[in-house]
């Protein structure tokens, strides 16, 4: 799988999971949220991808991803902060968004 590849599954895998959350709130919000997810995928994916392929030779497996999923929750945080979100349910978000996503990359292993 190409980096690309993973990048569209990503957001094929949290987008809509950004967008039930962001229904609770309404359309509007949902909206928002969906693109931020969106948004927050594009920008974080490339780094955590070479950052994963960079270290997961020199630190293995588990550490690597522990960093690199860290990295991209923290990193898509702000833009669902952006989105209408407080900082706690922002940080929720982005974790269950990205949490779907590693789940389903795991199984696809």
């Amino acid at each position: 799988m190409t980096q690309v590849d993973a990048m569209l599954l990503s957001i094929a895998m949290e987008v809509p999971v950004a967008l039930l959350i962001g229904l609770t709130q309404g359309v509007r919000m949902a909206f928002a949220t969906a693109c931020a997810a969106a948004l927050g995928t594009m920008l974080t994916h490339p780094l955590v991808w070479h950052g994963a392929t960079g270290l997961m030779p020199v630190i293995g497996y588990v550490p690597t991803v522990s960093i690199v999923e860290a990295f991209a929750v923290l990193g898509e945080w702000p833009l669902y902060m952006l989105a209408g979100w407080s900082a706690r349910w922002a940080l929720a978000g982005s974790l269950l968004s990205n949490g779907v996503s590693f789940v389903v990359g795991l199984y696809l292993l």
